[in-house]
């Protein structure tokens, strides 16, 4: 029973963490189709701002705003710098976007690696790392906010998309630019804003990362296909999608490794996604094509 829980537990922790910044990876791709896997390493970069603020003395609260409005200057840099220039471009398509993401992932991955070097770090704060006993398996106070918050910045997205006005304008020019434009929403700003968004919420995501986890530049990469992941089993753009998906490759993850073997952990949420490629290529609840 103890092991069952402890598993659940895992597979809660990674499937609210990585939902949080592949929801916003879908959504963006959905307005811009742009897959933003230079994403990947904005996340990693606000773990090192926040532990480079921290080791300044600026404190928790100071170190985690600068963490954050680094993710968003990033994010916006990235979509201004390259993204919008690509749109503009009459040979613009979804294979070019995704080349140039991938040139920019490794661009920023290289730049964190010549800032911090290649040394894992970690995040040493008080009280966060006790084991807490749960039925017989163990979690952290760490690991519960993680989820608390993770499910809380989700649901609000979520709702933010459906009730605000700049959900509205994502999922109409999501649905279709071209009309979107006629009636007077703005493609441009929207992609702007909604960029802001994700980054923010992939800022907040990073921090967390780097207080669960070690921080590692390379772990940039490992983001950027893990939001890739979750978005072609979930579908594009749907936000409740990115959990259910992130349920399934992480259930398939933790319990490969604890049923068959942990060597090929990663093997089997890749076989998942191939299988979905293969027989359900629109995801779990993506739109379906005409």
């Amino acid at each position: 029973m103890s092991t069952a829980i402890q598993l659940f537990i895992n597979i809660l922790i990674q499937t609210t963490l990585l939902g949080l910044v592949a929801a916003g990876f879908s959504v963006f791709y959905s307005v811009s189709k742009v897959q933003h896997l230079a994403h990947g390493a904005i996340i990693t970069g606000s773990g090192y701002i926040f532990l480079a603020l921290l080791k300044a003395g600026l404190g928790i609260p100071l170190a985690l705003g600068g963490a954050l409005g680094g993710a968003i200057v990033a994010g916006l840099l990235c979509n201004f710098l390259l993204y919008e220039r690509l749109q503009r471009r009459r040979w613009f398509s979804g294979l070019v976007a995704l080349i140039a993401s991938l040139i920019l992932l490794s661009g920023l991955q290289s730049m964190l690696l010549i800032i911090w070097g290649s040394q894992p770090r970690v995040i040493p704060l008080e009280g966060t790392h006790e084991r807490l006993d749960l039925w017989g398996a163990s979690l952290t106070p760490l690991q519960i906010l993680i989820m608390a918050l993770s499910l809380f910045l989700i649901g609000i997205f979520y709702l933010y998309l459906k009730r605000s006005r700049l959900g509205v304008a994502i999922r109409a020019a999501a649905d279709n630019p071209e009309m979107a434009e006629i009636i007077g929403i703005s493609t441009r700003a929207v992609r702007y804003r909604t960029m802001a968004l994700i980054s923010l919420l992939g800022g907040v995501a990073g921090v967390l990362i780097a207080l669960e986890y070690n921080l590692d530049p390379y772990s940039s990469t490992l983001h950027a296909v893990r939001m890739f992941a979750r978005t072609i089993v979930a579908g594009v753009g749907s936000v409740p999608g990115v959990i259910a998906s992130g349920l399934l490759i992480d259930g398939a993850e933790n319990l490969g490794g604890y049923f068959i073997s942990s060597s090929f952990k990663d093997a089997y949420s890749f076989l998942l996604v191939f299988l979905f490629l293969l027989l359900r290529p629109r995801g779990l609840f993506g739109p379906k094509k005409d």
